[in-house]
């Protein structure tokens, strides 16, 4: 040993002992190599050899692991405990690494260091790396900031075997707003924008860039101001152990992969045609766009005035960018069009967005403002005239965020429309009737108009007067006989929007509920002027409206990838409903599965919302009675997209189905292929209370419950003590009854009372029996045994749990209730009753019940 040659002074006070011990520790030295791996299951085992110096035979360490894969960040692991075998100065170290626990994903490597846990020994970096592949990735998935609007991914996972029971998660972001020099960081759980996961099949699934797709139609995304859109992307393994789900982050990449929005560099009339282009989508992509074909003209009025109007020629008709050549001949067959003073003009469906609105086209494209003119609906294309005499004023700019429409490069200054009446709809604002009235034409016109709106009954014709001659009896038509007015509308500008006029009418109002009325609007003074010069007054306008609580237009769509995950839309029009404080209804979206061999359906969903919608935009509230509920639980998506026949309903929930005193039918649509049959054997189908259709029932639900009908059965047969019966009580007793024991607790969650539950017959109460089992599979999970069928019943909380769970324990009242679960005999009591215990029992009905069960 070397001498020491730094001095140590040590003071002891005097008057007091102490003992000091001083500890000659050797220097140590280690140094390994790899020798060896093998992997088994999701353990890998690591073998390394090499020397030591003064390090004793029992000593353990600690392996760390510095791992690379994926282009993802380094990531630290560490095995602690690891024993050393040490043989001289020879040394062994084999350490168990857990594949997922250490990040081993992919192909990549580990730089491992072994820290032996002895006083001042220093760490070894073993001299060569730890190089693995466990293929873990997706193919078709293509990175960077410049993909083209509307590629179409294939995503398709490739993963070792290790780890294919596990569930494979892509989720992707929406990327935050970078400060300038900020690093970029991954997006908050609030900015996700879609999720993809395969679970034990690795299937193709297509990501539309910049859209999606729903029943074959698109729907456009990421509507908004941005230039360019870029995502985070992240991916994830979630592994099932003892029945905990564990998260593993494979890797994640900010702003990984993005695309800029399209640019309108070509827009113009050609000899006999519209031309069309719009740069910056992928190759073969088509992207509707809606093109109408319009004609300016300039009207002088003496000497003072010129107005330019314009006017459209034909309705609207659809293209596909991003080259698009569209003929006159298209839009207008067999009409001649003159070419003078033509243009066209280019909008965004309405079906693209998914709203019965006109989105901005540049939350769509980009374009150069200098090149084309934009309008903006709510404006309504409007300027006064000007004095072709004076120099020509700058044009009106509309804000290219507000700009619906633009026209093509031929319009080089901006016409007006002649007044008249435009949209009138009419919808529900809180508990009154709303009648919206946009009107075209400069506001100083319809000042002078005054215009007048009123509310009409039927035209109903008098009797046909039939007269006799020589020729016969003859009818005439008599005249027709003018409306008679109802009411009166008192209509004013909305705030938001002065061309907006708004008429509201208590919704129950004697004159208009239940009625079929026509809502009318014509001008006060037909010669008002338009600046200075006398115009055609408007026509008069009628509208057609029942006045009686309804639903009209259900129908559902699948979205492929949304501003979430994949879902179903529901959505129809609900007419003359209070939408807002203490009268608006609670509605519901039901879907049920119908089966060929049932006269009922079964109900698969509830989806309730309350009609309590904001005001809209430009004044507008609710105008058209909309409702739209997404189905987003995945479950719930892949059944209905699965095989068999679907019923869809809408329905008021409160008020017994009513609305001001009015019943409201209930609307449904069906969807899917042929209704899935429910044929198959069953425990006690030949039981004596077991009827075919109370068998037929028990099938059909647990098909869409995904449960094994014969583990119901024995639970019921347990419960009621084979008699199947809505109505038996506990035998203990207790207040439950019925064919899973329902508690007052228990029906009151359902929205029952246990005397409801009572007055049912069975195959009314087997609905209660899976609406429970279905609650139940949303809050803990999926119900595959037996035993978790009837923990379902007795104790939700042991869902899931392994068979040796305790239930309950004695000193409790469950425990009282249900010691007979423990042990019939009193000596033999633990004291306990697990969930084996409990479903023993039931095991000894599922096994009686195959002496009913049809043989051949």
């Amino acid at each position: 040993m070397a001498p020491v040659t730094t001095k140590l002074e040590l003071r002891i006070t005097p008057g007091s002992e102490s003992v000091l011990r001083l500890v000659a520790v050797p220097p140590t030295e280690l140094s390994l190599t790899l020798v060896g791996s093998r992997r088994d299951g999701r353990t890998c085992t690591l073998t390394l050899r090499g020397t030591q110096k003064q390090l004793p035979p029992d000593t353990v360490c600690n392996v760390l692991f510095k791992t690379t894969s994926l282009h993802a960040d380094p990531r630290d692991h560490s095995v602690v405990g690891v024993p050393m075998r040490i043989e001289g100065t020879s040394c062994t170290v084999e350490v168990n690494v857990d594949v997922f626990e250490a990040g081993l994903f992919g192909k990549g490597r580990s730089e491992l260091t072994v820290v032996p846990d002895f006083p001042l020994a220093k760490g070894c970096t073993v001299s060569n790396l730890f190089e693995f592949d466990h293929p873990l990735r997706i193919d078709g998935l293509e990175l960077g900031p410049a993909l083209l609007f509307g590629r179409r991914l294939a995503l398709e996972p490739k993963r070792d075997p290790v780890f294919r029971k596990s569930k494979l998660v892509f989720s992707v972001f929406h990327s935050q707003e970078l400060k300038k020099d900020e690093k970029p960081k991954m997006a908050p759980e609030t900015q996700r924008f879609a999720t993809f996961d395969w679970a034990a099949r690795d299937e193709v699934m297509h990501w539309r860039i910049g859209c999606a797709e729903s029943e074959g139609s698109l729907l456009l995304l990421d509507l908004g101001a941005r230039k360019d859109t870029t995502y985070d992307l992240r991916l994830e393994l979630l592994q099932e152990t003892q029945g905990e789900e564990k998260c593993y982050l494979v890797w994640e990449k900010p702003r990984a992969l993005g695309f800029k929005r399209p640019v309108l560099s070509g827009f113009e009339l050609g000899s006999t045609s519209v031309r069309i282009q719009v740069d910056g989508i992928e190759p073969g992509f088509e992207l509707p766009m809606e093109l109408s074909l319009w004609r300016w003209a300039v009207h002088v009025m003496d000497d003072r005035y010129e107005i330019p109007v314009m006017y459209r020629l034909g309705p609207p008709s659809q293209v596909e960018a991003p080259s698009s050549t569209f003929f006159w001949s298209l839009l207008f067959p067999g009409d001649k069009v003159e070419r003078e003073n033509l243009f066209a003009l280019l909008r965004v469906p309405k079906t693209l967005s998914g709203t019965d609105e006109y989105v901005p086209l540049s939350a769509v494209f980009d374009y150069d403002e200098s090149r084309f003119l934009q309008f903006d609906d709510e404006q309504l294309w409007l300027e006064p005239p000007r004095n072709p005499r004076a120099p020509r004023p700058k044009q009106q700019k509309t804000p290219k965020e507000l700009a619906t429409a633009l026209a093509s490069k031929e319009l080089t200054f901006r016409p007006t429309r002649t007044p008249d009446f435009g949209d009138v709809r009419v919808g529900v604002r809180e508990d009154k009737l709303l009648v919206s009235i946009k009107l075209i034409g400069d506001p100083s016109y319809w000042r002078a108009a005054a215009p007048v709106f009123s509310v009409h009954g039927q035209v109903t014709p008098p009797p046909r007067d039939s007269v006799s001659d020589a020729r016969g009896p003859a009818s005439y038509p008599p005249p027709a006989q003018p409306p008679q007015e109802i009411m009166k509308l008192t209509a004013a500008p909305s705030q938001d929007n002065p061309r907006l006029y708004e008429a509201l009418v208590p919704l129950s109002d004697k004159r208009l509920l239940g009625q079929k009325v026509s809502i009318q609007g014509k001008v006060s003074h037909p010669g008002a002027m338009l600046w200075e010069e006398l115009v055609a007054a408007p026509p008069v306008f009628s509208l057609n409206y029942e006045a009686v609580p309804r639903f009209s237009g259900l129908e559902m769509s699948f979205i492929e990838l949304t501003d979430d995950t994949s879902h179903v839309q529901f959505r129809c029009h609900a007419h003359h409903l209070p939408n807002g404080g203490k009268e608006g209804a609670v509605l519901e979206f039901r879907v049920y599965e119908k089966f060929s061999n049932l006269p009922e359906p079964i109900a698969l969903t509830i989806l309730r919302l309350r009609y309590d919608l904001p005001k809209g935009k430009g004044g507008y509230c609710d105008a058209q009675g909309v409702l739209r509920a997404r189905l987003v639980d995945e479950e719930d998506v892949e059944r209905v997209r699965g095989a068999g026949r679907f019923r869809l309903e809408a329905v008021v929930a409160s008020n017994g189905g009513k609305v001001l005193s009015h019943a409201v039918p209930v609307l449904a649509t069906e969807f899917g292929g042929a209704p899935r049959s429910t044929e198959g054997r069953l425990i006690y189908e030949t039981h004596p209370l077991v009827k075919p259709e109370f068998k037929n029932k028990v099938l059909a639900i647990c098909a869409v419950l995904g449960i094994d009908p014969n583990h119901l059965m024995a639970c019921m047969a347990f419960e009621t003590g084979e008699k199947f019966s809505a109505k038996v009580q506990h035998t203990g007793g207790a207040q439950a009854y019925g064919l899973i024991q329902f508690t007052k607790d228990g029906a009151s969650e359902l929205g029952k009372t246990l005397d409801e539950l009572r007055a049912m017959t069975e195959l009314e109460q087997l609905d209660y029996v899976q609406l429970y089992m279905s609650r139940c599979i949303k809050a803990r999970g999926p119900l595959r045994t037996l035993s978790d069928v009837y923990m379902a019943i007795l104790c939700p909380a042991a869902v899931g749990k392994p068979e040796e769970h305790i239930c309950y324990s004695a000193g409790t009242k469950a425990y009282t209730q249900n010691i007979n679960l423990d042990n019939k005999d009193p000596k033999k009591r633990k004291g306990y009753i697990t969930k084996q215990d409990a479903t023993q029992r039931v095991k000894e009905f599922e096994d009686k019940g195959r002496n009913y069960i049809t043989q051949g």
